[in-house]
């Protein structure tokens, strides 16, 4: 497969802050996916059940408290929590504009932060690299000419001469502007198309998060009832 630097259903979005212009000699610092980033799964899941057992604690202690139990045990608690991830979010990335990788047409350096098989940065020459895997699903057939056609990169995976592969993780650094360079740098791609049946799979940080926060509407809406009583 051949990409065009133009194609909509491929770039569409990709956009480099600061970045004027590609050259040959261009190098290329990519950011941490602030909004999407996301911390180990073992953490992510247990702040994901920590905010979940908040939801039904305060119709638990209500007819003990009164309406006090939103605003004085439930609503305190549910900020702990996030407050605390938050710390957890910045210990890990710092709370700078962290670069995770930097790519340019000789090399690639990859922060650990960005890949889960590394323990500390690594540079990888272009020499050494035999391939980059792209997993990738179409909701349309490109084909076809189908304007609604969209792209999704799901999965990028540098893959060394010694047969070492690196899997770069998508909710830290935006894979389609990293594929955008691939192409501009003329890195050598495999592309391997999945169904649509793979997506869900790539979601889970994102129900983590979303499936807790559901769950919180009712007690924080009562909150708001409450504390018309409470004051």
């Amino acid at each position: 497969m051949k990409l065009e630097l133009t194609d909509p259903v491929w770039f569409s979005y990709v956009h480099f802050k600061g970045q004027k212009g590609l050259s040959p000699h261009s190098v290329i610092k990519l950011p941490l996916l602030k909004l999407l980033a996301t911390l180990s799964p073992k953490k992510e899941w247990l702040f994901a059940l920590m905010v979940l057992a908040l939801a039904p604690l305060p119709f638990i202690l209500e007819p003990f408290f009164d309406p006090r139990a939103f605003v004085f045990i439930y609503f305190p608690a549910l900020v702990g929590v996030l407050v605390l991830k938050r710390i957890v979010f910045w210990r890990t990335f710092g709370a700078d504009k962290k670069k995770l990788m930097t790519l340019s047409a000789e090399q690639i350096e990859i922060s650990p932060l960005a890949c889960a098989q590394l323990s500390k940065t690594a540079v990888l020459s272009r020499q050494d690299i035999a391939k980059v895997k792209v997993y990738y699903t179409l909701t349309h057939d490109h084909d076809v000419g189908s304007s609604g056609a969209r792209s999704s990169v799901n999965q990028l995976a540098l893959v060394l001469k010694d047969q070492s592969e690196y899997k770069l993780n998508g909710y830290r650094i935006g894979l389609a502007n990293v594929l955008y360079l691939l192409v501009y740098f003329d890195y050598p791609l495999e592309f391997s198309k999945q169904s649509l049946a793979h997506v869900p799979g790539h979601l889970w940080p994102l129900t983590l998060r979303l499936i807790p926060i559901c769950a919180n509407v009712p007690a924080l809406g009562q909150t708001l009832f409450a504390l018309k009583s409470v004051f």
